[in-house]
C-alpha cells in the first residue's frame, strides 16, 4: 500500500536536499508531516526471529496486505560467535526466498565465544522494510489483536 502522496515524494526529497524545512515542505506540497518524516528519516519496520516459519508468515503478510515485494526488504543476521555468516546467509536466503544481496549486515554475540552452538540453531534473521504506512498498519493491527485477546 503506497501513500496517496507518493507522486510528491521526489519533489519533497529534492526540496529537503536543498535545505527547505519539513514544515515548509508540508505547507507547500500539502503532505502530512508524518509522511514526510517517514520519507526523510528512512523509518524501518521489521521482525526478527530464529524460526523461519514466523518470518515466512511476516513476509507473506507484507506481500498480501501491503503489496511489498521481497526486493524492498533487507535482512540482518544475529549469530553466535562460532557460526559461519556466509553459510547462514545462504540458509536464510533459501528458506525465506529472499535474494542473497538483500542480506546486509551480520553481528556476532561475543558472549557465546567458546561455547558450541546447537547444530539446528541458525541464528536470528531480522527482516525490515522502510515504509511508514506499513509501520502504522502493523501497530494498528497489533493493538487490535491485543484488545481482542484482552477483552474476550
Amino acid at each position: 500500500m503506497q501513500s496517496r502522496h507518493i507522486s510528491k515524494k521526489k519533489e519533497a526529497l529534492l526540496l529537503r536536499s536543498e535545505g527547505v524545512s519539513v514544515v515548509e515542505i508540508e505547507k507547500k506540497l500539502s503532505v502530512p508531516h508524518s509522511t514526510l518524516s517517514g520519507w526523510f528519516k528512512k523509518i524501518r519496520s521489521g521482525m526478527g526471529n530464529s524460526d523461519p516459519l514466523i518470518l515466512k508468515f511476516f513476509i507473506r503478510a507484507l506481500k498480501e496486505l501491503f503489496e511489498i515485494n521481497t526486493s524492498a526488504l533487507s535482512c540482518d543476521l544475529h549469530l553466535r560467535a562460532d557460526q559461519d555468516p556466509e553459510d547462514l546467509k545462504r540458509y536464510w536466503s533459501r528458506e525465506l526466498g529472499i535474494h542473497l544481496e538483500r542480506f546486509k549486515s551480520v553481528s556476532f554475540d561475543k558472549r557465546t565465544a567458546g561455547r558450541p552452538t546447537y547444530a539446528d540453531y541458525k541464528g536470528v534473521c531480522s527482516i525490515s522494510c522502510g515504509n511508514i504506512a506499513v509501520q502504522r498498519k502493523l501497530v494498528y493491527l497489533s493493538r487490535m489483536f491485543c484488545e481482542m485477546v484482552v477483552n474476550n
